[in-house]
């Protein structure tokens, strides 16, 4: 009799997930347009982000394709008008959110120079482990992604020029 051999899936989906996060009292359009001129970023304003786990109100949300480093980043209020997006991390005002397959270049980069900031207190890599419901929150992001900006393509497809 042969001994049966069992496969396990491991979902390791969010192990490139990055998180940066940022400390200031800086308005969110402010903050945006002040990282788009140091890290030759182009953040856009989109439709709130909704986390379900949190609740209904949305949390302001920025997104660029950031081409020098060959990824996606999404910059979100860690505050709503009732609560933290993520309460581990009470003291942070935005996070950045990004995947990374390759290695800390990108991290580094973005620390370095968010830090030169005026107005911006501190900026730190979060420790992604700790997140209750990371994967859920990664999911969602994606999703809020893919539906925005598809949403946007319609509506500017669908405008007519007169």
């Amino acid at each position: 009799m042969t001994a049966k051999k069992k496969l396990q899936l491991i979902d390791d989906d969010n192990s490139n997930l990055k998180i940066i996060g940022i400390v200031t009292a800086l308005p969110d359009y402010m903050i945006a347009n002040l990282l788009n001129k140091s890290l030759n970023t182009g953040f856009k304003r989109y439709d709130d982000f909704i986390f379900p786990e949190t609740d209904e109100n949305g949390y302001s949300w920025f997104y660029c394709n950031f081409e020098d480093f060959k990824t996606k980043l999404h910059l979100v209020s860690n505050n709503n008008s009732k609560q933290k997006l993520l309460p581990k991390f009470k003291q942070i005002d935005y996070l950045i959110f990004y995947e990374n397959y390759f290695d800390d270049e990108l991290k580094e980069y973005l620390l370095e120079n968010i830090r030169k900031i005026n107005n911006v207190t501190g900026a730190y890599s979060l420790d992604v482990s700790i997140v209750k419901n990371i994967e859920i929150l990664h999911e969602q992001l994606e999703i809020h992604e893919t539906e925005t900006l598809r949403k946007f393509e319609e509506n500017k497809f669908n405008r007519k020029e007169f």
